[in-house]
């Protein structure tokens, strides 16, 4: 490089001598030239010292690693595994692994989801139509370390209670784990199992000092029943349902699922939605008002079409027996 220099000096000088005009433009660009491939020398240089450094660190790293008898092999993280369930959401912890010289290093166990507590909408074709969450009486007095969160529990009622004739003694995996308490849900929970309608329940709260469960009275499905058997009915449109979340909400419903109307204190009307949920599905009619109330109605999806429209959405209609 250093050559390259001196010959281009040379040819500088030379042209200065024969061209003495060409001072004035050559000799900033040669000026210019010259600090440029100085700088460009001391920047490669600088370069060559660090890789030299790093080479010279990566051999004592080496070195030690071979040297030092405690370290074992690196155990990489297991393969994270995604839920399908769209209804339960697994969420894992991604860890970072980091390389020790001195201890053993290994991934963490895997979280567990936490489990929940569900009570489906339909169960063997029968309709959830009511639904409460209520503790379990007496639980302190039996053995419940095999109870957690999310476990079915069966209702056997105790005619020959000593002390309560309608006792509704209450089971997880054949383990009694206490009683209802004697109340509005004691007897509705009679009431079900005499009609040969069904009752399900779920433990949803384990503490030291509580248990409680979801307990939910299914009634038989009779859409079909009722359409067989030429029961009469009137039939209503679903209204302000083209909004996009209506709009998948009625994408996962079918025709014959129960509807229940929950009444809509800011909008001042009853809002449709499938049992055992809260996606609504649209609005009833004011029409259809007459038929709605507390009172446990008996309506059902009677269709489900395309509207007449660029967007592609769906109507509801709803047939109150």
């Amino acid at each position: 490089m250093w050559i390259a220099l001196l010959i281009g000096a040379l040819l500088v000088i030379g042209l200065a001598i024969m061209y003495p005009i060409t001072l004035v433009v050559i000799v900033p660009l040669v000026a210019g030239f010259i600090f440029f491939v100085v700088q460009q020398s001391r920047k490669e240089k600088t370069k060559q010292a660090q890789n030299r450094e790093e080479k010279e660190k990566e051999k004592a790293r080496e070195a030690a690693l071979s040297a030092s008898p405690g370290v074992a092999n690196i155990v990489s993280p297991p393969d994270v595994e995604i839920s399908s369930n769209p209804a339960i959401i697994d969420v894992s912890m991604l860890q970072t692994l980091s390389i020790a010289t001195t201890t053993t290093i290994r991934p963490e166990e895997e979280a567990k989801p936490k489990a929940i507590a569900r009570l489906p909408g339909t169960i063997d074709g029968f309709d959830l139509v009511y639904n409460y969450q209520i503790p379990v009486a007496g639980a302190q007095h039996y053995d419940t370390s095999h109870v957690t969160v999310g476990d079915i529990v069966a209702f056997r009622p105790e005619p020959d209670n000593a002390y309560d004739g309608g006792a509704v003694a209450l089971f997880v995996e054949e383990k009694k784990i206490g009683y209802m308490h004697k109340n509005n849900q004691q007897s509705m929970c009679h009431d079900f199992i005499q009609k040969g309608d069904l009752v399900y329940g779920a433990i949803s709260v384990v503490e030291p000092e509580s248990m409680k469960m979801l307990i939910g009275f299914y009634e038989k499905n009779m859409y079909s029943s009722y359409m067989d058997s030429g029961r009469s009915f009137k039939v209503y449109k679903l209204t302000a349902n083209k909004n996009e979340d209506m709009q998948e909400n009625i994408s996962y419903c079918t025709v014959g699922e129960r509807i229940t109307a929950t009444y809509d204190y800011d909008k001042g009307k009853y809002a449709a939605a499938p049992v055992g949920c809260t996606l609504e599905i649209g609005y009833f009619p004011k029409a259809a008002e007459d038929n709605l109330g507390p009172k446990n109605i008996r309506a059902y999806i009677h269709e489900i079409g395309d509207n007449d429209d660029a967007n592609f959405t769906q109507y509801v209609r709803v047939a109150i027996f």
